[in-house]
């Protein structure tokens, strides 16, 4: 930065080291400050437009709902990131220390919310874990965040491993009844018998 300038540093940075780039804050890195600056510009040039009248006319007398333009929309983005845990920690740990809190400071300059995406390294016990529920809980997010967020609510991140396949918590009667007829070995067969109990309640 600048002779007097202010610099906020991400991490503990030796001296002879806290002028490279990288060991900076976004919001303080030229080419990201200079994008908060132009999403100000363009929501000041936005907001200076003239207003529909028709719309205002419909605002004022309650009739939100004839007109989808009238309604006001969820300004809320909310994400999910998918990906597995291990090999990408590093890459999960950055986008909380470092991207979303620029992404909160971007947001707010466009008047709009950016909340925390899911990080389910921290959302699933183990007992959830124990009883094969992962996937539920993981599907039933996903569709929070595509009920909430006004645009993007899903990020994949690739990496090396394939990723965890856990059993299902359910299995339906006749797939399972299928299952086992298919299996040879009869400890394998015992093993589905303990974990799996026929649900007669429904």
């Amino acid at each position: 930065g600048g002779e007097g300038e202010s610099v906020d540093y991400l991490f503990d940075v030796p001296e002879d080291k806290r002028n490279v780039a990288g060991f900076r804050r976004r919001e303080k890195r030229k080419a990201w400050a200079q994008r908060l600056q132009e999403a100000h510009l363009e929501l000041t040039n936005h907001t200076s437009r003239e207003l529909d009248p028709e719309i205002v006319k419909k605002v004022l007398n309650g009739w939100l709902l004839e007109d989808t333009q009238a309604v006001q929309q969820s300004k809320v983005l909310r994400c999910f990131i998918s990906s597995t845990f291990t090999d990408t920690a590093a890459e999960r740990d950055l986008l909380i220390d470092d991207v979303y809190p620029y992404l909160r400071t971007f947001a707010d300059t466009l008047t709009m919310e950016f909340q925390q995406p899911s990080e389910m390294r921290w959302g699933i016990r183990a007992a959830a874990a124990a009883d094969h529920e992962t996937s539920t809980i993981c599907m039933s997010e996903i569709a929070r965040c595509q009920e909430d967020s006004c645009g993007v609510n899903y990020i994949l991140l690739l990496g090396n491993k394939y990723g965890f396949r856990p059993p299902p918590s359910e299995i339906p009667k006749q797939e399972f009844e299928t299952l086992v007829s298919n299996v040879a070995d009869s400890a394998h067969k015992d093993l589905l018998a303990e974990w799996y109990l026929e649900d007669t309640s429904r």
